[in-house]
């Protein structure tokens, strides 16, 4: 490969089109771009090496970060924001229908250390004052049975146990096993119409807006990381990748705005894009760390009070390029 070319793993989104189809560029630089899925990213940069540019998520750059593990350096263009207070359900049958009801409460979870656990957790905590450590938590897949149990690694303080094998944690709901569960998946059931769940937040749209009240934007749940090395031939390096992925997410967002032909297999797509400028403003989907300073230093403190990190990691140590 051609020393000027950047390889990149990063999701197929609409945002990264600009990119693929050569209307946003980086200047100095060929661009590689590979649609892949989270985990063989992961493989492929701090793995192997491999690639140049990588999507990774928030937690995973704090808690390598944290680590010492060196070899990239976070650039935020944060190509996967999301409001995920949908993600968390419980029991149509049960008496837990608030998010202050969770003290005491049995939750499934399939990973504790992901960054959507991390931020639902971090919400929980500051906006509802719920307290995590009163929570025993119970770790297993959402629709599929476990597998053979194994200790769940929690922080100090956190009780949490292994759901039983040949179970899912739908199973333990219907048993009532369990108050309610986190999925960044629809559970089946619920998307079946069962009537087994609801989700915990009723009123979505005010939820959501009390976050964006909290932390100034949407959760950042996947940064770049830029390979060091590249940044040494080229020290604007990191610089040039910001203003080419805000490019193109500024195309993305430009393109659900027209209302000629729709761009996206929505057929309400106005009224989406609508609410999201009524909480966000014009550029709903922010890039850069201005936007998500207040959010990051959270979400750091979140991974350090959660026993994710030995410390509370600095903003500046995952950007710092751009601190």
């Amino acid at each position: 490969m051609s020393p000027t070319t950047l390889s990149i793993g990063c999701g197929g989104y609409d945002r990264i089109r600009p990119l693929q189809d050569g209307r946003v560029a980086v200047d100095g630089h060929t661009l590689a771009i590979r649609v892949m899925a989270p985990a063989p990213i992961v493989a492929a940069s701090y793995g192997s090496g491999e690639l140049d540019v990588a999507e990774i998520s928030t937690g995973s750059l704090a808690q390598r970060a944290d680590q010492g593990i060196k070899g990239y350096v976070g650039v935020p263009a944060f190509v996967s924001l999301a409001m995920r207070h949908d993600c968390l359900y419980v029991p149509a049958h049960g008496a837990r229908r608030r998010p202050k009801d969770l003290n005491g409460a049995r939750l499934g979870i399939g990973d504790f250390a992901g960054t959507t656990g991390i931020w639902l957790r971090g919400m929980l905590q500051d906006e509802y004052g719920v307290d995590l450590r009163s929570i025993e938590w119970v770790f297993g897949p959402t629709d599929t049975p476990a597998p053979a149990a194994k200790t769940p690694t929690v922080g100090t303080g956190y009780r949490a146990v292994a759901a039983s094998e040949g179970r899912s944690l739908v199973d333990l709901v219907r048993a009532r096993e369990l108050d309610g569960l986190v999925s960044i998946r629809v559970p089946k059931s619920f998307a079946a119409r069962e009537g087994l769940l609801v989700r915990l937040f009723d009123d979505l749209p005010a939820a959501e807006a009390a976050t964006i009240r909290h932390l100034g934007a949407p959760p950042a749940l996947h940064p770049l990381a830029l390979k060091e090395s590249r940044i040494a031939a080229d020290p604007a390096l990191p610089a040039k990748l910001l203003a080419a992925f805000t490019r193109a997410k500024d195309i993305a967002l430009a393109e659900l705005r027209e209302t000629s032909i729709y761009h996206a297999s929505l057929p309400s797509l106005l009224q989406a894009v609508e609410r999201a400028e009524s909480m966000l403003g014009p550029d709903f989907y922010p890039y850069g760390l201005e936007r998500h300073r207040k959010g990051i230093e959270a979400f750091c403190r979140y991974c350090h009070e959660q026993g994710l990190t030995k410390r509370r990691v600095a903003v500046a140590e995952l950007f710092p390029h751009f601190a």
